[in-house]
């Protein structure tokens, strides 16, 4: 058919039969054909069919073998279990029938509007393309991390740049991992607010207040209870309407912000995932059974998963300072002299959390350098602010420098010989990060830490 359309070359076809007398037959089925309506089905069968065979070479031509088939209203009986279906072209694609199968068993009849295309498995190609992504950032990050450390070997020391510098590349990496589910939120938050059941609430309260005679018609713009009553019957079956759709908004914003969120293991097992690409993570083959003290109470097992999440060398310089006694208290406290720390809780994730939280006291003892490095960004946070008492359930001697902390208690000052910026960071990096990330000076400075001591 060369670059004819079906439309020319049926009139093509229908000047050539009329030349030789032919203006309409009837087929092998009894039907009857003018020629006008054959040579139009045999041109566009015949062009559908040059563009499916045009189709099929390309595809194979370019290592393709699947394909997809199109849908369209009204198609008919021997069409439609094959719409939207995905086909082998050649059948050596395992699991999906073949093309032929397909036209044996009526697909691509005489007439027939059905095409079919390139088909892509699109949670594998998403898959791949983040895979991709994540490859190139990985290395990106690592080669950056390792020139930051190049510098600090020339220095001799850690910078608070570098720090900085470090930390900023992992925040952004664990932020933009949740930005789609941020998004998220705030479409489903329109949406619950566009649906209108705030304001017939609101309505209905006003409307509920005054048939207990608590305010006075005119109040709300009414003249009487008749006119009342027809408001709120009204509203109730407007609220009625749309109670399903605002249920369902609920029900899923609630999902969304959950996993948003995360659960305190799910985030720190995150994290733990992305230090692991820079440095080694967890407890390794060190005798943690050993470094803990003998104990009837749980928190043994609860400090022991603990320290699973944070990096492998801190854990040995734990290790080597000397053994620790986990115990369970109504607070939850760490004490250096004694070698003891304290977890406290009410759920699983809570005793996780302060478990991960008071390893930063232990760390901040035994780790070089972080004590210092926690010094200079207390200072530099709290610059001219007075100490003031952390307020009610607090003791008196308990005191914080609020500056714009997210928790007053990270503010905390044990004169100088102990912070709680380490163990508090340390606790919303790897439990609660989105609170964290509030503070952007004060996270991306936690994740520094965690990358560079």
């Amino acid at each position: 058919m060369g670059f004819d359309t079906w439309k020319q070359a049926a009139r093509r076809y229908r000047e050539q039969l009329a030349e030789q007398g032919v203006t309409g037959f009837k087929d092998r089925a009894g039907r009857m054909w003018n020629m006008r309506t054959y040579t139009e089905m045999a041109a566009r069968t015949t062009a559908m069919q040059a563009h499916l065979e045009g189709t099929a070479n390309r595809l194979a031509e370019q290592g393709h073998d699947l394909i997809e088939i199109s849908s369209h209203v009204g198609a008919c009986k021997l069409c439609l279990p094959w719409e939207n279906k995905v086909l082998s072209l050649t059948g050596k694609t395992p699991g999906y029938p073949t093309l032929e199968e397909a036209k044996a068993a009526g697909l691509f009849h005489v007439n027939c509007r059905h095409a079919y295309g390139l088909y892509i498995d699109l949670d594998k190609e998403i898959e791949r393309l983040e895979a991709e992504a994540r490859d190139t950032k990985e290395v990106g990050t690592a080669q950056t991390i390792q020139e930051i450390k190049d510098s600090i070997a020339e220095k001799g020391y850690i910078g608070e740049k570098d720090v900085y510098q470090a930390g900023e590349m992992l925040y952004n990496d664990l932020r933009g991992k949740r930005e789609g589910l941020k998004k998220e939120i705030k479409r489903l938050e329109k949406e619950y607010k566009d649906s209108g059941i705030e304001e017939i609430e609101n309505r209905l309260s006003k409307l509920r207040q005054a048939r207990r005679s608590l305010v006075d018609l005119d109040e709300i713009g009414l003249s009487s209870r008749d006119e009342l009553y027809l408001e709120y019957d009204k509203l109730m079956k407007s609220r009625f309407k749309i109670q399903s759709k605002v249920s369902e908004i609920q029900n899923k914003l609630r999902v969304v912000k959950e996993k948003y969120r995360g659960t305190s293991v799910d985030n720190a097992a995150e994290l733990k995932e992305k230090l692991s690409e820079i440095r080694e993570v967890g407890i390794s083959s060190f005798d943690i059974d050993g470094h803990l003290n003998k104990s009837r109470s749980p928190m043994r097992k609860v400090v022991k998963e603990a320290y699973d999440y944070y990096p492998t060398d801190w854990v040995e310089k734990s290790v080597h300072t000397g053994n620790l006694t986990p115990k369970k208290a109504k607070r939850g406290h760490y004490n250096h002299y004694k070698e003891e720390i304290a977890v406290s809780g009410y759920s699983d994730d809570s005793y996780f959390s302060t478990a991960i939280h008071e390893l930063g006291h232990r760390f901040e003892k035994t780790v070089p350098g972080l004590l210092e490095a926690e010094k200079k960004f207390y200072r530099k946070r709290t610059a001219g602010e007075n100490l003031e008492w952390l307020g009610p359930g607090y003791r008196k001697d308990e005191l914080t420098r609020k500056d714009k902390f997210i928790n007053k208690y990270m503010g905390k000052d044990y004169g100088g010989t102990a912070y709680e910026l380490v163990s508090m960071g340390f606790e919303y990096a790897y439990t609660n990060p989105t609170s964290l990330w509030q503070d952007e000076e004060y996270a991306k400075w936690i994740y520094g830490i965690l990358f560079l001591y």
